[in-house]
């Protein structure tokens, strides 16, 4: 085991290009960051105008007609919209307003619609007038009900949801699976050799990107903030919110401070590991066969630590499509090794922790990336100390090659 280690100090002969190809998959988040964040800006621009509206004079209003339309999905759901006009005079002049309510549209909320309905159509019978808050720089706008509809939280809340799941795996944060970056004309060139074609293994040394993920963590985590933050706002200016309101806000907040707590845990982690790489002695690596690995990380542990391994094979199988796709995940393999840090392993500020580590025999390779199922294998690592935890994630090159030769083995 020392002899071996001592073999990976050396940087190895690369046995890859460098490639840097966008990885097409995660396009897929592209239309519900799109999709997610026009929803959430129309319901934004809802609040913008409810806040704004506070500070509107108001003008008696009478209403003419007023009624309840119910619009049908194509799937049975129904919708319901509030209809009528109004007429109003502002500054001499007499304006009809058609619109009773901030939110725009229709929604799911038929109580709250009957509600309204019930006191315009009270006004009507009575011949009383409502008061109408009028927008000063526009009269021709005008509004009988201000308040905070549960459309208008919906519209913000499910288009915050979808844009900022668009954004996770625009990001990478939801990786849909393992994928990789691919170099098309290697992969034409050496269609044998599809490792050579693969941007995360280049040569011998496995590095991690902690950073990147950092990275994405904290400008999701910054943005749910800014974005929760301005209804928080709206919550405790307005006592009158009704508490649907208020639970959903309050959810989306604990969801927030969740991903500030993770960026947090997340960034200690790296200040105190930085990024690790795991030293391979061959490429690629076959089944039915022994290999060495040394995971290298920077020193901050103690004589003696011990470290876990997981090797892990996973299958992935998409079925249906659309909205009736369903992903099921599979483990194939799993075992799992355990090493100490000795003397020997602490070099250069850094310690060097060897592995054996077995391939099965009827092992199943990995596929790519746009495969179904699709096979993938990966190296976690892990060591319980004081404070924050080290934590590695390594995606392995299991392939079958043949002939012995296209395997490539650590000078």
């Amino acid at each position: 085991m020392k002899n071996s280690n001592s073999a990976f100090e050396g940087s190895g002969k690369s046995v890859n290009k460098s490639i840097a190809v966008p990885r097409t998959l995660r396009l897929i988040g592209l239309p519900f960051f799109l999709i997610g964040t026009i929803f959430a800006l129309f319901g934004l621009n809802m609040f913008n105008t409810w806040y704004k509206s506070g500070s509107w004079p108001k003008a008696p209003a009478r209403v003419i007609s007023a009624e309840i339309e119910t619009h049908r999905g194509s799937k049975g759901g129904s919708t319901y919209s509030l209809k009528g006009s109004f007429k109003y005079d502002y500054a001499g002049h007499s304006y009809t307003g058609q619109q009773f309510e901030i939110e725009a549209g229709s929604s799911s909320a038929h109580d709250e619609k009957m509600a309204m309905l019930d006191t315009l159509q009270a006004a009507m019978a009575d011949n009383k007038p409502l008061e109408a808050y009028v927008n000063p720089e526009d009269p021709s706008e005008a509004y009988i009900f201000r308040q905070i509809s549960m459309g208008m939280v919906l519209f913000v809340g499910i288009g915050g949801l979808f844009a900022v799941v668009g954004l996770f795996i625009l990001t990478g944060v939801f990786s849909l699976g393992d994928v990789p970056s691919v170099d098309e004309a290697s992969l034409k060139k050496q269609p044998k050799e599809p490792w050579l074609a693969d941007s995360r293994w280049q040569g011998f040394n496995l590095q991690t990107t902690h950073w990147k993920k950092l990275v994405s963590q904290w400008g999701i985590a910054i943005v749910m903030a800014v974005f929760i933050s301005f209804f928080i706002y709206v919550m405790f200016t307005d006592k009158s919110a009704p508490f649907f309101a208020k639970a959903i806000i309050g959810l989306f907040a604990l969801i927030s401070g969740g991903l500030l707590v993770h960026s947090v845990y997340l960034t200690l982690q790296y200040l105190k590991f930085r990024e690790s790489s795991l030293l391979l002695s061959q490429m690629p690596i076959c089944g039915g066969c022994e290999f060495m690995a040394v995971l290298a990380v920077e020193e901050r542990f103690q004589i003696g630590q011990e470290f876990c391994f997981e090797l892990v094979c996973e299958r992935r199988l998409v079925t249906g499509s659309g909205k009736n796709s369903h992903t099921t995940t599979d483990v194939l393999h799993k075992s799992s090794y355990k090493a100490n840090a000795g003397n020997e392993c602490f070099r250069n500020h850094r310690i060097y922790i060897p592995l054996k580590l077995q391939i099965p025999e009827d092992f199943m390779p990995n596929t790519d990336a746009t495969a179904n199922p699709s096979i993938t294998w990966k190296l976690l690592s892990s060591a319980s100390v004081p404070g924050v935890d080290f934590a590695a994630e390594f995606s392995l090159p299991v392939y079958e090659v043949s002939e012995p030769g296209m395997v490539k083995y650590r000078n």
